[in-house]
């Protein structure tokens, strides 16, 4: 298979003054950069199967005080991640211009990733593409913000009709959802409440109570988290209802039912 080295993360880093290493590299420091990398490469315009295919292709390494990994992935995907910007999203935050980057999602990832890398002790994250020819750069060592935003954002939730295609997560749990509008999203989650779920919802029909920031300009959804995944109830057949509502009942023979109902409460005692 042809394949192109999209980007290579070294990290180096002490724990407890012990340099990372085979023995003792901090679990959260490999987690945080294999969840966080397919997300980055893929970006908010990726679909989950891109994520995927990208986690898939991923190749790690520990030196001796270092860790290092590898996003190759195969050719195919190229023009996506040119499509996507994400070579030149690259070059962007690689030279400080963060107003330049398309796809602030990005950006939001790297944060994240320096964040839990450097809490466990990272103290260089360097960052390189020999695809995109961009040389190694260290975000551990600067500022990595998304720029003010000029769209406003506000904290909300829904609850929406899906269908579930794919559900769990080898290492981010999350549930991807096809709403009925055709449009797919990634839910993330916790992987006790996904574990707990009584039943198999894969490839079922569900109502999906999620919480999201939506743009008030464009009714884009970001950050989107999983409350809870529910079967549909049975629709109200409200011709059922009528139909039910429609026969005799025993207020039928009583004269007066308001009157009645005073009494039954005492108040025309």
């Amino acid at each position: 298979m042809q394949a192109i080295q999209a980007l290579e993360l070294h990290s180096e880093g002490r724990k407890d003054g012990v340099p990372f290493s085979l023995s003792s590299l901090p679990a959260p420091v490999l987690k945080a950069a294999l969840d966080r990398i397919p997300s980055f490469v893929a970006g908010t315009k990726g679909s989950s199967r891109t994520r995927a295919q990208i986690e898939d292709d991923l190749s790690y390494s520990l030196e001796n005080g270092s860790l290092r990994i590898k996003a190759v992935v195969a050719v195919s995907l190229a023009a996506f991640l040119q499509e996507s910007g994400f070579f030149s999203d690259l070059a962007a935050i690689s030279d400080g211009r963060m107003s330049d980057v398309s796809d602030v999602g990005r950006i939001e990832t790297l944060r994240d990733l320096k964040r839990e890398l450097v809490a466990s002790g990272a103290t260089s994250i360097e960052l390189s593409s020999a695809a995109g020819n961009v040389s190694s750069f260290d975000i551990a060592a600067r500022n990595v913000e998304p720029p003010p935003s000029s769209d406003p954002w506000a904290d909300s939730e829904s609850y929406v009709m899906a269908t579930v295609i794919d559900i769990g997560g080898k290492v981010k749990a999350n549930a991807h959802l096809e709403l009925e509008n055709g449009k797919t999203i990634t839910a993330d989650s916790a992987k006790n409440y996904l574990a707990g779920l009584e039943e198999n919802l894969l490839y079922k029909r569900v109502l999906a109570h999620v919480a999201y920031q939506a743009n008030l300009r464009t009714e884009e959804w970001r950050d989107i988290r999983l409350v809870s995944l529910s079967l549909p109830g049975k629709a109200f057949d409200s011709a059922a209802f009528d139909q039910a509502v429609a026969g005799p009942s025993a207020w039928d023979r009583v004269e007066d039912p308001v009157a009645e109902i005073r009494r039954m409460r005492g108040e025309d005692a």
